[in-house]
């Protein structure tokens, strides 16, 4: 049996250059999204924070004018629903979810 398991990570391994096994690759995502109750500069900073907290968060811009967040992130450590169930949790719901 372990035999078996060495042939076939062997095989495995010589297709890899050849293009017919390809790895998993992580994304990096770009997302626009009006946060609820964001109301001044207080809020901006909670926002920023709790978003910062998560992992594979790359960058966060809040606007002043509309609530509105920009941010990128790697989908293979965070995801839209971490993001949306984090801020929910503290009092503030993302809505108006946008891909860029």
């Amino acid at each position: 049996m372990k035999l078996l398991k060495t042939y076939l990570l062997i095989l495995a391994l010589s297709l890899l250059p050849m293009g017919l096994v390809t790895p998993a690759i992580a994304e990096t995502v770009q997302v626009e999204f009006k946060v609820v109750n964001m109301q001044g500069l207080t809020d901006q900073y909670k926002v920023r924070k709790i978003l910062s907290a998560l992992d594979g968060i790359e960058k966060v811009i809040l606007t002043d004018d509309n609530d509105i967040v920009y941010m990128v992130f790697d989908d293979e450590l965070s995801s839209l629903f971490d993001i949306k169930t984090a801020l929910a949790a503290q009092g503030y719901p993302a809505t108006e979810i946008k891909s860029l």
